[in-house]
């Protein structure tokens, strides 16, 4: 093993017979037990293809010296994030932060494992304490700052922590200012203020609750414009995960 190579303390996990396989990723190194990240992929998904074609087993992975060396999307830690979902995610109390869970979703994505997905999904958009305003800053800003910090489009998260933020009592505190973009915080307080200003006009008319929820989700979509020319677009979880590619599609938007 190369000596700036370090042995991840958590998932440099016991040597299973048959099973375990080390992979590198940049300098830390992560021993694995093949059949769990095959049991998250798709059928003809990455990991899949990989551990499955490797039958018998040949040298890669098989030791320190020959680690499977990946390069996914994001970092070490975001690849943590998505072993923590895989072997954990079944524990009482289990708990990632938001940016954990955007990194599994992120390495999810790329390497075609629509379970992992779909489950850090639901996490980031309706869960994970979004709404709690005690803090000083809000689960749902964390995660609005990491969306723009990674370009990321902001309609992914239209439904969850942008929809949280917008329509919460509290304003905006000094710190979640700091956190994101001058252009989204214009939006937000623009569109909070319209709320309010609806709200009064609403005593004059009667607004049923139906007809009130399709105009506020019409209002939440207005914000979603940025002056980016290239964001990085995920769809939605689907059953089959079919037509995902390996790594990240970046969809340019013309204006």
């Amino acid at each position: 093993m190369q000596a700036n190579v370090v042995q991840d303390q958590d998932f440099y996990l016991p040597m299973e017979q048959f099973q375990s396989r080390i992979v590198r990723i940049e300098d830390t190194l992560f021993r694995i037990h093949q059949h769990r990240l095959i049991e998250a992929s798709l059928a003809d998904g990455f990991f899949h293809d990989l551990f499955m074609n490797q039958w018998p087993l040949t040298a890669d992975g098989a030791d320190a010296a020959t680690p499977i060396v990946l390069h996914p999307p994001g970092s070490v830690a975001a690849f943590k994030a998505f072993l923590k979902v895989i072997y954990q995610s079944g524990q009482e109390g289990f708990r990632l932060t938001p940016a954990e869970w955007l990194g599994a979703m992120e390495i999810a994505y790329a390497y075609n494992c629509p379970t992992i997905h779909e489950l850090a999904y639901r996490h980031l958009t309706t869960g994970h304490n979004l709404s709690h305003e005690s803090a000083g800053v809000s689960d749902a800003v964390r995660l609005l700052a990491l969306a723009e910090e990674r370009g990321l489009d902001m309609g992914y998260f239209r439904n969850g922590a942008l929809q949280l933020v917008v329509r919460r009592k509290a304003q905006p505190s000094e710190a979640e200012m700091g956190m994101i973009s001058p252009h989204l915080l214009h939006q937000i307080i623009q569109m909070r203020e319209y709320l309010i200003l609806r709200g009064h006009r609403a005593r004059d008319r009667v607004v049923t609750r139906s007809t009130a929820n399709k105009l506020e989700a019409a209002e939440i979509r207005s914000i979603l414009s940025y002056d980016r020319t290239a964001i990085t677009v995920w769809p939605e979880p689907k059953p089959d995960m079919q037509g995902y590619r390996v790594w990240f599609k970046f969809v340019r938007h013309e204006r």
